[in-house]
Parts: structure tokens; sequence; C-alpha cells
């Protein structure tokens, strides 16, 4: 079966809550960086990375079959993700690497929808609530 790589930076991160539902069988490769800007919904538990080649963000690179990707897409497509590339190196060779991004063009942004981002620099599912009443409290 072919294999891909695949960043996450959000719920699809080791201990996060769609971790074992998707990648525990999964080869983590390593730590990186890709380019974008990491927000967080103001209503919702799960982050979004915009598109930006001035940001990057924190992720996690994993190795996965063909049919593990296909179902972190119907996951991702169904909640507005895109699913893009970016080269990023890893063991030393640049390779094409999947990621899920909401593009600042999509119908999906934060003025049509009514949505609130909070930019982060780092995600994690246990401290969504302390960002986001951190958020409204500043308000």
């Amino acid at each position: 079966m072919n294999k891909v790589l695949i960043a996450v930076y959000g719920t699809l991160k080791e201990g996060e809550p769609n971790y074992p539902h998707y990648l525990e069988n999964s080869k983590k490769l390593s730590n990186t960086n890709i380019k974008g800007k990491l927000f967080q919904f103001l209503n919702r538990s799960y982050p979004v990375i915009i598109e930006s080649n001035s940001t990057v963000t924190d992720c996690e690179i994993y190795e996965v079959d063909t049919d593990t990707l296909l179902a972190l897409n119907r996951m991702e497509g169904g909640a507005g993700y895109r699913l893009g590339v970016q080269h990023i190196k890893v063991d030393n060779k640049n390779n094409p690497v999947f990621y899920f991004y909401m593009s600042n063009n999509d119908k999906y942004t934060q003025e049509q929808h009514g949505e609130k981002f909070i930019p982060i620099d780092n995600y994690s599912h246990k401290t969504v609530k302390e960002t986001q009443n951190a958020y409204v409290d500043k308000k």
C-alpha cells in the first residue's frame, strides 16, 4: 500500500482527541513547522491554519497509508478544511507533505460565518476553554 506524509497541528497530534482514532497506528517521523498561521475558533474546540507565507506553525509529521489519508480527508473536509501540499525537509530530503488548512479566499471565513478566530502560538485541547475565556475577558 502506498504511503504519504501528513502534517498535523491540532486534534490529530499525539495526546489530542482525534489521534487514537486516526493516527495511533501510523509512524511518527518528526516534529517540524509548516507555513501558515494558527488560529483557535472562539466557539469551537479545534484550531485552523490559514494560509500564510510569513508565519509558521509547529506540527507533527506522520507516514500514513492512502486509506488513512482518505479517512482524514473525509473528517477534515466535512469541517470545511482543504487538503494542501507543502514541501518540507524530512530525513534530510524535501518531501511533499499533505496538511489541512483554510484559505483566506474560502467561503468559510470568519466574516461570512460569524466565526471569531483567536491567533494562537500552539494548540492543546486541554487549554481550549482557557484560551477562549481569556479572549472573551479581554473584550
